[in-house]
Formats: C-alpha cells, sequence, structure tokens
C-alpha cells in the first residue's frame, strides 16, 4: 500500500505539471486580458502601464516560472477583475458544484441499478428492451438540449421546479437530473452487461441450488462480482460531472465553479482559470486513487500494483 501511494503521489505531480502547462499555453494564446480591461480608448501609455502591473509585459517563459512558483506555494495570484485572491473564488464557488455534481451522481445510482438489474434478469422481455430505448435515448440527447427541454416543459409550462439559482431541493432537481441523465443511462446499461455475464456462471447456478433466494443471488453473489467496471465507470463519472457541471451551470444560472469558469475565460481572467483547472485536476487524481482502494475493498482478489 504504502509503495503504491508513493506512485501516485509522483504521478500527481506529473499531471498537475502537464494540468499547468496546458492551462498556460491556451490561456495565452487566447489573447492579452488588458484588451479587455482598459476601454477602447486607452492610450498607450496606460495599457503599457497595466501590462506591466499584471506582468505581461515579461517574457512567457519568465511568467510561467513566476506561476510555477506561486502554484507551489498555493497562490495563484489575484482576479484580473475582482482584485481578489483567484483560489478564494474559486473555493467559494466550488461547494456549488460539488453540491450539484453529487446530487446528480445519487440520482443516477438510485435510477440506474434497478433499471440495469430488471433489464438483466427480464432479458429480452419488454421490460428489458423499454429500458433499453430510454437509456440509449439518455446517451444520445446533449446536455445542454436536456436543460433546455426540462427548462420549458417543468420550469415555465408546469411551473413544478425553479428554472434559475441555487436555494432549496427544489432548485437542484432540474439541473441535477439534466446533468446526470447520460450518467444514469450509461451505468444501467453497464450494469445490465454485467449482471448478464455473471447471473449464468457457475457460482450462481450453485447458489441458486444451495436455495438461496433470488433477491439474495442476485444481490450478494451477482451484483458483487458484476461491480468492479462499473466503479470504474462511476469513479470517472464523479470527475466528468464536475467537468459537465459548466454547460448545466450555465444553461440553470446555477452559481458553481463552471459558471466562473465560462466567465473568467471570456473575460481572460487567468488566474481564475488556472486555480480553476488545479482544483479540477486534483479531484480527478483523487477519484482517481479512491477507485483504485475501492476495486481492494469490493474484489479482494485485485491486488494495487
Amino acid at each position: 500500500m504504502q509503495a503504491f501511494i508513493i506512485r501516485r503521489l509522483i504521478q500527481a505531480v506529473f499531471v498537475l505539471l502537464g494540468a499547468s502547462i496546458v492551462s498556460f499555453a491556451l490561456l495565452h494564446l487566447a489573447g492579452n486580458p488588458v484588451d479587455l480591461i482598459l476601454p477602447m480608448d486607452a492610450t498607450a501609455e496606460e495599457r503599457d502601464a497595466m501590462m506591466h502591473q499584471l506582468g505581461y509585459d515579461r517574457p512567457l517563459i519568465q511568467q510561467y516560472a513566476d506561476y510555477m512558483r506561486g502554484l507551489v506555494r498555493g497562490d495563484f495570484g489575484e482576479s484580473v477583475r475582482s482584485r481578489q485572491p483567484a483560489m478564494q473564488l474559486v473555493l467559494e464557488r466550488l461547494p456549488a458544484t460539488l453540491e450539484l455534481a453529487a446530487v446528480a451522481m445519487a440520482i443516477s445510482i438510485v435510477f440506474a441499478f434497478p433499471a440495469g438489474i430488471a433489464a438483466a434478469i427480464w432479458r429480452g422481455s419488454i421490460v428489458d428492451r423499454g429500458l433499453m430505448v430510454l437509456t440509449l435515448i439518455g446517451q444520445s440527447v446533449p446536455v445542454f438540449f436536456l436543460g433546455l427541454v426540462f427548462i420549458l416543459v417543468f420550469g415555465v409550462r408546469l411551473r413544478w421546479f425553479p428554472v434559475a439559482g441555487r436555494g432549496g431541493l427544489e432548485h437542484l432537481i432540474l439541473p441535477a437530473l439534466s446533468l446526470g441523465m447520460y450518467s444514469m443511462a450509461r451505468t444501467a446499461r453497464l450494469v445490465r452487461s454485467g449482471m448478464l455475464e455473471v447471473l449464468h456462471s457457475d457460482y450462481i447456478t450453485t447458489a441458486r441450488a444451495k436455495g438461496l433466494s433470488e433477491q439474495l443471488v442476485v444481490v450478494r453473489h451477482a451484483l458483487k462480482n458484476a461491480l468492479v467496471p462499473i466503479i470504474t465507470i462511476l469513479g470517472l463519472d464523479i470527475a466528468t460531472l464536475l467537468g459537465g457541471a459548466i454547460i448545466t451551470e450555465t444553461i440553470f444560472s446555477w452559481p458553481g465553479l463552471g459558471q466562473l469558469i465560462i466567465y473568467s475565460v471570456s473575460t481572460r481572467d487567468f488566474p481564475i482559470v488556472q486555480a480553476a483547472v488545479f482544483v479540477i485536476a486534483c479531484t480527478y487524481i483523487f477519484v482517481n486513487f479512491f477507485v483504485d482502494i475501492l476495486y481492494a475493498i469490493v474484489n479482494p482478489r485485485v491486488r494495487l500494483m
């Protein structure tokens, strides 16, 4: 275990280094933020003064070196717009995004597992075919289109749920459903395929021959052995939901990290975007590490390498 943790920490350093290089390069290719900060009638002297104040008049190598020195200290500089610490602004928005992603994942799991198990048990029946059609639709419809449909039907026409802002549980339903629909559909199909592989295995036949109830056979024996590939997808989905929340938060005006990233990219607020990329990269690393540990718990035959 100790060797595994050390290897993962070394890998994490290289992942964060790569993410920092890519984000730094792409942001600077987008243009100079000074052009958006100053008015169109600003003089050349005012532009040069602003460039010097923000440090954008120095060579890119030196700017990147300064950025890396700050990253090591956890200092991503100040927002170009608000002049507040960039990481502070990112961490203020992060709880809203985590809340949305957590509810979306919970909805996905609650609906996907029963649907996948039912489709596998009644394979070829109208239940199986109906559920697979629904999952196909769930994987095919883009998040932004689904969100707009939910707003139009359940928010505008039926007035069941609010369509913007963050508040109580009623504010979470529509954006969480929109965000979690793809994960729900994919997980249901994966549960079905995993269950089909193990339901006709010898140890399942033996369990049934011992007189165990069908419910116990399905849950304790079949589902447990089908969980390893499902955990992989769920682990990736948790991190992917944080990235996918960018679109959902924009559609539903959800005050999370995704909405902040969209605004910061459009205004070329480099420090905030770089801080947000760092936080998301750390989330991916943590989730992948947690999934590897969960492998060994669910299936003791899996060894951490």
